[in-house]
């Protein structure tokens, strides 16, 4: 059954293509690059505009930022939803033996827990389709992203974190269920 999703983003270059009716383009990930949160793919907030902006200033700060409104149409069995329990047992009985494998993969891994979250989600996606020959097109969970709330100390910005989840995020594996996407005029 699909399920439509609204969601925002807030990268200039994936809004420029979009916008201008081109054919979205799989962005090509460096695979020896560590992976987001989520894991390999393209950000998007849901029901959450200003999570989208917030997120892209920590990066962009003193450019304009746009955001994105998307509409994503995927199958629900495509989606890898970490709010669900079941997800969450796959990924912890996954945990020990994806921690191995990013030791010998990224051998200067330092222990980010952004880092070795995405490494493990990529590695579960991949036992998946292995295992179910099932494709994984979107991963999600309730995360925290930092807000313009931040503060500045000795005249940088410090943003803080939290174990309390503000907002819900998706890592879109394949960009081309983005269905519609219009410039969010809401900011």
């Amino acid at each position: 059954m699909k399920k439509v999703i609204t969601a925002y983003h807030g990268s200039e270059e994936f809004i420029r293509n979009l916008l201008s009716g081109e054919k979205l383009k799989r962005k090509s990930f460096d695979p020896l690059a560590l992976p987001g949160d989520l894991g390999t793919g393209t950000y998007f907030f849901i029901d959450n505009p200003m999570l989208a902006y917030d997120f892209v200033d920590k990066f962009e700060r003193g450019r304009r930022i746009n955001v994105i409104e998307c509409v994503i149409e995927v199958e629900e069995d495509e989606i890898l939803d970490f709010n669900q329990d079941e997800a969450s047992d796959m990924f912890f009985q996954l945990r020990e033996q994806a921690i191995e494998h990013a030791k010998k993969k990224f051998p200067n891994l330092k222990g980010n827990r952004d880092s070795i979250d995405g490494i493990i989600i990529d590695l579960l996606v991949k036992s998946i389709l292995e295992m179910d020959k099932k494709v994984i097109k979107m991963v999600v969970k309730d995360t925290y992203t930092p807000t313009l709330n931040y503060s500045y100390m000795k005249g940088k910005r410090h943003f803080f974190g939290s174990n309390f989840a503000n907002g819900t995020e998706l890592c879109l594996r394949d960009v081309n269920l983005v269905k519609k996407g219009v410039h969010f005029n809401g900011i």
